[in-house]
């Protein structure tokens, strides 16, 4: 996140964020239309009012996620990563209102794009370690997560709308 904010790529380092939050498919990410964004609202509980949500498989748009489930809904910036709101506040900003519901959040950001960031900055911090994708991302952060033991594997298979248990096993560290 910080090589792509060092150089420049402001929207990819939101998009990674976003992604390692609500576990995201990388394809999910570079998709994410600005109606599939659920923005904190003033007349929430205290608790919800500065969490922010993604719709994943909006089916106002025909879409469906990998497993053929609609309108499945990720909250985003959960205890520990409330900075996540921040960031998206941030980005609504740079985004102006001229963006229309219907616009990517990213819409500069393909999934080839992504692709190519990934292992254009992966080669020059691994080297020859070999590149990362975005894909990567997807599972570091479930990972992250139940290692320091802020969530459980059950939890991890729902956010991350894992179809079978042992999708969500591999995160398990021993």
């Amino acid at each position: 996140m910080v090589v792509f904010l060092k150089s420049g790529r402001v929207g990819a380092a939101i998009a990674l964020a976003i992604q390692l939050d609500a576990y995201l498919r990388p394809s999910e990410i570079c998709e994410l239309r600005w109606c599939s964004v659920v923005r904190p609202s003033a007349l929430s509980s205290r608790l919800a009012r500065a969490r922010w949500a993604v719709a994943i498989g909006n089916s106002d748009l025909g879409e469906t996620a990998k497993t053929g489930e609609s309108d499945d809904t990720v909250v985003l910036n959960l205890p520990g990563r409330e900075w996540i709101g921040s960031m998206l506040d941030t980005w609504v900003r740079r985004s102006g209102t001229n963006a229309s519901s219907d616009d990517f959040v990213f819409p500069s950001l393909t999934l080839a794009k992504y692709e190519a960031l990934f292992r254009k900055f992966s080669r020059s911090l691994l080297g020859k370690l070999g590149p990362l994708t975005p894909h990567v991302a997807r599972h570091s952060a479930p990972s992250h997560d139940v290692f320091v033991g802020s969530r459980s594997l059950a939890f991890l298979q729902k956010r991350g709308r894992w179809a079978h248990p042992k999708s969500v096993k591999r995160c398990e560290k021993s």
